[in-house]
Order: structure tokens, then C-alpha cells, then sequence
């Protein structure tokens, strides 16, 4: 029984995804996959494990429904399951909001970092209704200091050096054709329309929306992914409108 628990204990790193297709992009990036080991009593999550850069590493999704309570059982469990973990990381598909700062495009990365008045996420869907409209409450505690000190030190290290992102995809491109599927998109595909201009909630892609609604932005030289450090919104409510 020790021996078993030892195996439980020696990861320290957990990877939660809200999707199945999200988790599988970082499952297929790990250097070896490990075998399951048994769910414990009162566990109903479904876990991956493997090893990735000398660490080892659990990966969970939720399951089927999203939002903080599912996230939190999965969390929770997950904790009660591997004592030892330490860092844990949230990651998965999102929706960029380009400015003048960030000129996010489709394919790219960011990263939360906390600033003046944010932990790093912010719970847009928390507060209260008033007559005067929806007033946003509450805040998320920022990443441990040694995260945010890694990613201060990342950020400095692409000033002058590419990130690795195509490196990494490339290298698990090569596991599998059917891993085609997270290729970065073309810059071709990424398209952005005016904020105010109301998509087909029906249509999967902008195909047949109007291309006089788009906006015209400087290409960006190459392919290749950049990284964005800063807020990242996160809550119950979909956003499917700018309205």
C-alpha cells in the first residue's frame, strides 16, 4: 500500500483542461505517457499521466459541463487524489481581444499575468445587477511568485530569442496524422470583422458573412505564434456577442 501511494504522490504538477480536445493537445506533447493508476474512492475523475521536461505531470478535463463548479469538484478531487501536486494550471482554447498593446491573432498564446488592479483573471460574470447596469465585484488572487517570476523571465528571453511554439507543435505533428488538426492556422483564416457587426449564431464559420463588415489589419510577418502576457476574463457566461 505505501508503494501505491508513493506513485500517487510523486507527481506535482496538474494540467486541467475544460475540453476533451483541449487536453489531448497537451497529452500529445508529453515526452512519455504513463500508466493510470487506480481512481481513488470518491474520485469520478478521469486522469492522464505522463512526464514532461523531468516533471511529472497529471492531466484532467472536466467532465462534459463546464463552469467553476465542475471545476472545482475536478480540482478537488484531483487534490485529494494526488497529495503532492504543486503547481497547477488552467489551460485551453479562449477568445483574443486585440488593442493597441496586444495584437492578438488567431494561433497566438497568452499568458495571465496580474496587474495593478487584477490577479491575473478576472471573474466577468461576477457582481451584481443595478438600475444603472452590471457592476463587475470580486477579485482572483494572482499566481504564486515563482510563476510569475518564470514568466517574467520567458518574456525577457523573446526580446531577443524565437519562441518555441512551432518547435513543440512540430515535434507532436509527428506523433500522428490525425494530430493535423492543431496545426496553427494560416494567416488566411484569421479574419476580424467590426465589433459591431452581428454574426449567424447558426454558422460554424464567417463564410457567408459580409466582408465589407471586416476590418483591415497590417499583416503580420511569417507564421508564427506570439506570446501575450496579461488579463485573461474567464466565467460562466459564454460571450458569444460584443453587445
Amino acid at each position: 500500500m505505501q508503494d501505491g501511494q508513493k506513485a500517487y504522490e510523486s507527481y506535482t504538477v496538474a494540467v486541467v483542461s475544460a475540453l476533451g480536445f483541449e487536453m489531448s493537445a497537451v497529452r500529445y506533447m508529453l515526452d512519455r505517457e504513463h500508466p493510470s493508476l487506480p481512481n481513488k474512492d470518491g474520485d469520478s475523475n478521469i486522469y492522464v499521466l505522463g512526464e514532461l521536461q523531468g516533471h511529472k505531470v497529471v492531466l484532467a478535463c472536466l467532465p462534459g459541463n463546464q463552469g467553476k463548479g465542475a471545476a472545482a469538484i475536478v480540482a478537488t478531487n484531483l487534490t485529494r487524489t494526488f497529495p503532492s501536486i504543486i503547481w497547477r494550471f488552467f489551460v485551453g482554447i479562449g477568445g483574443g481581444v486585440p488593442s493597441k498593446r496586444h495584437d492578438i491573432r488567431l494561433g497566438d498564446v497568452v499568458v495571465s499575468m496580474p496587474d495593478a488592479q487584477h490577479g491575473g483573471v478576472v471573474q466577468y460574470d461576477l457582481g451584481k445587477a443595478t438600475d444603472s447596469g452590471f457592476i463587475r465585484k470580486g477579485f482572483l488572487s494572482a499566481p504564486p511568485s515563482l510563476l510569475r517570476s518564470a514568466v517574467v523571465k520567458m518574456e525577457s528571453d523573446h526580446l531577443v530569442n524565437d519562441n518555441k511554439i512551432k518547435d513543440f507543435l512540430d515535434t507532436m505533428l509527428r506523433k500522428g496524422k490525425r494530430l493535423s488538426r492543431y496545426e496553427r492556422p494560416s494567416n488566411d483564416m484569421d479574419v476580424m470583422f467590426k465589433a459591431d457587426y452581428p454574426h449567424n449564431p447558426l454558422s460554424i464559420t464567417c463564410e457567408e458573412c459580409d466582408e465589407q463588415q471586416r476590418t483591415t489589419r497590417t499583416p503580420r510577418d511569417g507564421e508564427a505564434s506570439e506570446i501575450h502576457y496579461g488579463l485573461i476574463a474567464s466565467g460562466d457566461l459564454v460571450i458569444k456577442s460584443t453587445k
